[in-house]
């Protein structure tokens, strides 16, 4: 039995079973972390999440309901998006005021544990993030997509079995996360995305340094 994390619901519907990006062992090095602003309060439909770094260069999830193990995330940044426009229209300020601050979108790797309560192992499982920013560089939204095991990912994957494709280094599956960034920038299928947001009137004190 595989014990239900904080992003159970999201990976539930990026899904819809068995699927996906997956290793055994954590492959996104320290070196590579990125805590990408993720702090405090957010919620994807019914499910809220508190996120805090950790001195790890992880991002810790805890459900305020307590029904569910913290999740140690991993970030790994991609690369950062071109404004839209529109945000430059948004922008205008009055004469003598200082321009505000636009914070481009970055997409992300996610490393997301898994544990198998029965055999007591962990398992990491992988979706691509792009976050938006609010003016002062806090992470505002996360819009999570899902990631399949086509035919071009399995050229970089170690292995594969049924629906899923298995990494055991983190070169060739940060190669594979670049291809399926060039599907998102030139879309020819539909992605499911999952979206969370930032409780803006939240309680965001941060808990005691993990």
């Amino acid at each position: 039995m595989i014990r239900r994390t904080l992003f159970s619901a999201a990976i539930a519907l990026l899904l819809g079973g068995c699927a996906g990006w997956w290793s055994e062992t954590r492959l996104i090095p320290v070196a590579a972390r990125d805590t990408a602003g993720l702090a405090g309060m957010y919620t994807s439909g019914e499910d809220r999440a508190f996120f805090a770094p950790t001195a790890k260069v992880l991002v810790r999830a805890t459900a305020p309901s307590g029904k569910a193990p913290d999740s140690d995330v991993a970030l790994a940044l991609l690369r950062e998006e071109a404004p839209e426009p529109s945000l430059f229209e948004g922008a205008e300020t009055e004469e003598n005021e200082a321009p505000r601050a636009i914070v481009p979108d970055r997409s992300y790797l996610m490393e997301i544990p898994v544990e198998n309560a029965e055999r007591g192992t962990t398992a990491y499982f992988y979706a691509i993030a792009r976050i938006g920013f609010a003016p002062d560089g806090s992470a505002d939204e996360i819009n999570m997509f899902s990631l399949l095991c086509s035919k071009a990912t399995q050229a970089s994957a170690a292995r594969k079995e049924q629906q899923v494709c298995i990494f055991d280094d983190y070169a060739r599956l940060r190669a594979a996360a670049f291809d399926v960034l060039a599907w998102y920038d030139d879309p020819r299928m539909e992605l499911d995305t999952t979206e969370w947001r930032r409780e803006s009137n939240a309680d965001d004190a941060a808990p005691e340094p993990f």
